[in-house]
């Protein structure tokens, strides 16, 4: 292991809630900004029912 990934004491294995929302929000600003033109809240919404229906076996089909 390289000096880089050695982990110290405060590494933590589980981000806070704060972390996970921070980057929840970063993401959601790059794709808008750089990938998909007026990517929003409803965009987040609707994947994420996507994963919930997968998850469930009612997604049969996309498009």
């Amino acid at each position: 292991m390289t000096a880089e990934h050695t982990p110290t004491d405060d590494t933590r294995a589980t981000p806070t809630r704060e972390e996970l929302d921070a980057r929840h929000a970063a993401v959601t600003a790059y794709i808008a900004e750089h990938l998909v033109p007026g990517f929003g809240p409803d965009d987040v919404a609707a994947g994420e029912q996507m994963w919930r229906d997968l998850a469930a076996g009612r997604l049969t089909s996309l498009g």
